[in-house]
Order: C-alpha cells, then sequence, then structure tokens
C-alpha cells in the first residue's frame, strides 16, 4: 500500500464518522501531492493542530511529504506554529508503522528512555500478532 493510498484509507474512514476530519484530510493529501504549490508555512496556517482533527491532518501531512525519511516528518511537524509536539507524535506513528522501527534514525535510538522495555515489549507484541 502507498503513503497516498494508506491517506485514501483514512479519509474514507473519517467519512464515516467525521466528514470534517475527512475534508482536512483530503486538503493535507492535496496538499502534499503539491508542494511546489502549497509551501509547507502556508499548509502549517491551515492546520494548526491544536484540535485533534486538524493534528491528525497535519501529521498525514508530514508522513505523505516524506514518508520514508522519519527524521524530516518529525522535523517539518517540530517546526510547525501549531501543536507541534501531537503533529511531530503523529507524522512519526505514521511513518515508523509504514516502514518499522529500521527507519529510526541510529542517532535517536540511544536517546529512547526505557528502550529496553519498549523492544521486549514489541517482541511479546509481535509473537501474537497474526498478519493477514
Amino acid at each position: 500500500m502507498s503513503p497516498e493510498q494508506i491517506a485514501r484509507s483514512m479519509i474514507d474512514r473519517a467519512q464515516l464518522t467525521d466528514p470534517s476530519t475527512a475534508q482536512l484530510l483530503e486538503q493535507a493529501l492535496m496538499y502534499a501531492q503539491n508542494p511546489e504549490k502549497y509551501d509547507s508555512t502556508i499548509v502549517f496556517k491551515q492546520l494548526l493542530g491544536w484540535a485533534a482533527h486538524e493534528a491528525l491532518a497535519a501529521g498525514l501531512y508530514c508522513f505523505l511529504r516524506y514518508p520514508y525519511d522519519m527524521k524530516h516528518a518529525i522535523t517539518l511537524a517540530v517546526i510547525t506554529p501549531g501543536d507541534s509536539d501531537s503533529i511531530a507524535t503523529i507524522a512519526g506513528a505514521l511513518v515508523g508503522a509504514y516502514n518499522g522501527q529500521d527507519c529510526l534514525p541510529g542517532d535517536w535510538l540511544e536517546y529512547i528512555e526505557n528502550k529496553d522495555e519498549i523492544e521486549n515489549l514489541i517482541e511479546q507484541f509481535s509473537t501474537h500478532c497474526v498478519v493477514h
């Protein structure tokens, strides 16, 4: 599944419960697909992230701009004028879910608090998951 397909899936799901969230996600996809027309400064004036649905759309935008680059996606998120920590969390979660643990910058891994405990939980979780 491509990053754009993931965005479309999110939009479709949001449409079932909250059309305004779906509309913001649709905007995020459009912005990300047209970076020459929509500079991130303009985008983040629209998607400040102070409300949950804005943060979700802004995080999706960061993911779509840098789907294979955790460092750039999170950096883009943290320099926003809005709720940057929430936006960065969402962007990082999407990039991480899409690429797996190997996308984390190596120099960032040494600073993760409780890293051993988290890795143990990941191992336990992965042994109980069934991929369809």
